[in-house]
């Protein structure tokens, strides 16, 4: 997957700032990974996010509409090697 998400990055021309992962349940949004993610975006150290697809970010799809508008009022774009860019609107 990691080779496949800098496949895509360099496709794209973005700059990899650095890589985050979780192994824990998806179901859960207090994960290492999705907090690194939090702390770069607070930081201001990302503007763009790439994932393998959305159930990456959580399994809760309320949660994840929220965490993904969080994410795009913090000028943050998300995208997917298959899905292109992901926003809010195309989980409801």
């Amino acid at each position: 997957m990691l080779k496949e998400l800098t496949d895509y990055a360099d496709q794209m021309e973005f700059e990899i700032a650095g890589v985050s992962q979780d192994i824990s349940c998806g179901e859960r949004f207090d994960r290492n990974g999705l907090n690194e993610v939090t702390e770069a975006v607070a930081a201001g150290k990302m503007d763009v996010l790439l994932i393998v697809n959305v159930s990456r970010i959580g399994r809760d799809a309320d949660k994840t509409v929220d965490y993904i508008r969080l994410l795009n009022r913090q000028g943050i774009r998300i995208y997917s090697p298959l899905k292109g860019e992901i926003t809010s609107g195309i989980l409801i």
